[in-house]
């Protein structure tokens, strides 16, 4: 499937300014982490982190961007559940606007499915922080790879897996950059 720019658009719009949950926690015991480097697709049936990191870094097709991203690692923690596996990226935004922001967020959207769908299986959530961003841009937000096997056997619709995205943006709550607290969608603080 590929994700329509436009449905993506019309999803951001409609689920407003106000939508606050997050993905998986990152808090608690036994953290370990580590940097991913870029890596080329191949075709061995497996997607790697660093294979997931090409696909945002480099232009996949007309009308696409790359975004240069100044971090991305993979680690485990644990939290009331267990152990989990997790993905971090950051990245200086360029966008100036919401139109430039979707088309930010629709490569990781893009990115992520991909990613799954090539059996990427190493991590459980995707979270993306969002560097140098226009006033009122989110600060952050996240895809859990449940949504992005959902997209990809085409039980999610575009609409409803950008919607879930949506759903975890975090926006600036004062002039000075600070985030309102979220809370994960296990219920847990951010």
């Amino acid at each position: 499937m590929e994700l329509e720019r436009r449905a993506f658009a019309g999803v951001i719009g409609a689920a407003g300014a106000s939508a606050l949950a997050g993905c998986s926690s990152l808090t608690g015991g036994g953290r370990s982490e580590e940097t991913v480097t870029a890596t080329e697709p191949n075709a061995d049936g497996t997607g790697a982190v660093g294979e997931l990191r090409y696909l945002i870094e480099t232009e996949q097709g007309d009308n696409d961007i790359g975004i240069q991203l100044t971090r991305m690692a993979t680690g485990t923690a644990s939290n009331d559940e267990g152990r989990f596996t997790y993905v971090t990226a950051t990245y200086d935004s360029t966008a100036s606007d919401r139109s430039a922001f979707v088309n930010e967020v629709g490569v990781f959207a893009r990115s992520y499915a991909t990613y799954v769908g090539a059996g990427g299986e190493a991590a459980t959530d995707f979270t993306v922080t969002v560097e140098d961003r226009y006033d009122g841009q989110p600060t952050s937000f996240g895809i859990a790879r449940k949504w992005a096997r959902k997209y990809n056997d085409g039980t999610y619709s575009a609409n409803q897996y950008l919607n879930a995205i949506v759903s975890t943006f975090a926006h600036p709550t004062t002039t000075s950059g600070e985030t309102e607290s979220n809370t994960s969608r296990r219920g847990e603080k951010l």
